[in-house]
């Protein structure tokens, strides 16, 4: 399950090495039993992120939640033997940064952080920041030290992103280049080895990591270049587009271009990188709104377009965790899925009295309200997220505006809650948000262009669909 489902997003092990150390381990003729051991239950736990709490209990006889919590506690004395302040082993990294993704992907993010920082001096300790092509190494010991480096990176990322905290690694304390776009079954790991595969421009093992990797960088770009009052939104957004350009094609060269969507993780790739670009625009359009200097009518139309960017946002990945849970792969869904887009609908529809009882807002408030209901199996951000008390707070006083309505049209039989008979509580009405509405105008919340289907694109090569505010 592990090497099917899990080891495409964390690209740190060599697939066929770890099935060599665990027949080692199997037949008790491990080099480091103990570390290899901690490694495993580890490699148990992310496995078991991707299945779902009743095959878990139909197989293993015991629930996720248990499994999950005797693995962790297992590993947590484990990794309180290695001497990690002063370890120069790469396995050792291995290991614990397998630890800190699990914490990332359970909830734990605060906890997560703090281990983070032992991490990177783990790496800069072992000279990560500077690329292994500098010194005597063999091809596959630069290569690991790559994956190391640029998965630390990727876990940094995801810090800044969800509790705004300053980056640890800064690209000019670093030159360690990309890993390859390569299968592990191409590299030869021996220290003997002297030549590095060919690197290849299609799907390999390395693809889904890659993307990961380019698609945190760009987000570390975004936010460490906001918007200013000294530029011009126009302006902003041109340099913005331009890196964000370049990435795009970087990656369509390198594996999206020749997809196979008949092979679904193949499929998943694209899909992902549809949305983490979607991410990004929502990003960068959030740093426009947060800036005073920009005029009423701009902040109106950019308001608009981030609002209409949020809603399909959540649409899409509702339909992607329904369309890829047959699979177990929802999870990976469900881990790249950002908050911020509900935030950004939520304070919409509390800014804008206009938007009030219009068709938009009651699927929003259907989408909002099917999000927050399953917030226990939408477990990437935990109640200790600095993002998820607000969250709760706009929700509240969404829920207290609605209540106020329905108490204030009752004896006029009016339904602003989209209740039953509302076509915004169908399945449908709850998909759909109206391009069509008069109750608001339809230059604003009414754009169109923005990419309405599942698994569809926003166009980041041009600006036409911003032009009209800028």
């Amino acid at each position: 399950m592990f090497l099917d489902k899990v080891d495409p997003f964390v690209k740190i092990l060599h697939k066929p090495t770890l099935q060599v150390e665990l027949n080692h381990f199997r037949r008790g003729v491990s080099a480091n039993p103990t570390e290899f051991g901690c490694r495993l239950l580890v490699v148990y736990s992310l496995a078991l992120l991707s299945m779902c709490s009743t095959l878990v209990e139909y197989r293993l006889h015991e629930s996720k939640k248990v499994l999950l919590s005797r693995y962790r506690s297992y590993v947590e004395h484990s990794l309180s033997r290695m001497n990690l302040t002063t370890s120069q082993s790469l396995s050792t990294l291995q290991t614990f940064l397998l630890y800190i993704t699990l914490l990332f992907w359970t909830g734990e993010m605060l906890h997560a952080n703090s281990l983070l920082a032992v991490a990177f001096a783990m790496a800069r300790r072992m000279g990560l920041n500077h690329d292994g092509a500098h010194f005597s190494l063999s091809p596959w010991q630069i290569e690991l030290r790559r994956r190391l480096w640029h998965h630390l990176a990727l876990l940094d990322t995801w810090c800044v992103e969800n509790h705004r905290l300053q980056p640890m690694i800064q690209p000019v304390d670093n030159d360690t280049s990309l890993p390859q776009n390569q299968d592990d079954s191409d590299w030869h790991t021996t220290e003997f080895a002297s030549t590095r595969p060919r690197e290849q421009n299609r799907f390999t093992d390395m693809a889904l990591a890659l993307i990961h990797y380019e698609v945190g960088a760009l987000a570390i770009f975004i936010l460490n270049n906001t918007y200013t009052p000294s530029m011009t939104v126009c302006g902003y957004l041109d340099l913005q587009n331009e890196v964000l350009r370049q990435a795009r094609d970087r990656l369509d060269i390198l594996c999206i271009r020749n997809l196979d969507e008949n092979d679904i993780l193949q499929k998943l790739a694209k899909d992902l990188f549809h949305q983490a670009f979607k991410r990004l625009r929502l990003i960068q359009l959030q740093s426009i709104l947060n800036a005073r200097s920009i005029n009423e009518t701009q902040r109106a139309g950019l308001d608009a377009k981030a609002y209409h960017l949020a809603i399909d946002s959540c649409k899409s990945t509702q339909h992607l965790i329904g369309f890829y849970t047959p699979y177990s792969l929802d999870w990976a869904v469900v881990r790249a899925f950002s908050w911020h887009s509900v935030a950004t609908m939520l304070s919409t529809v509390l800014r804008h009295e206009v938007l009030s009882n219009t068709p938009e807002a009651r699927a929003a408030s259907c989408r909002i309200e099917q999000l927050f209901q399953n917030r226990s199996s939408i477990d990437f951000l935990a109640g200790n997220d600095n993002l998820w008390e607000p969250l709760r707070v706009l929700h509240a006083e969404l829920a207290a505006r609605e209540g106020a309505a329905v108490t204030a049209h009752a004896g006029i039989g009016v339904d602003v809650g989209g209740a039953a008979g509302s076509d915004t509580s169908t399945d449908g009405g709850t998909d759909l948000v109206s391009m069509t509405s008069t109750s608001i105008d339809p230059a604003l919340f009414g754009l169109v262009g923005v990419g309405g289907g599942e698994g569809g694109d926003v166009a980041f090569e041009t600006l036409a669909d911003l032009e009209p505010f800028i």
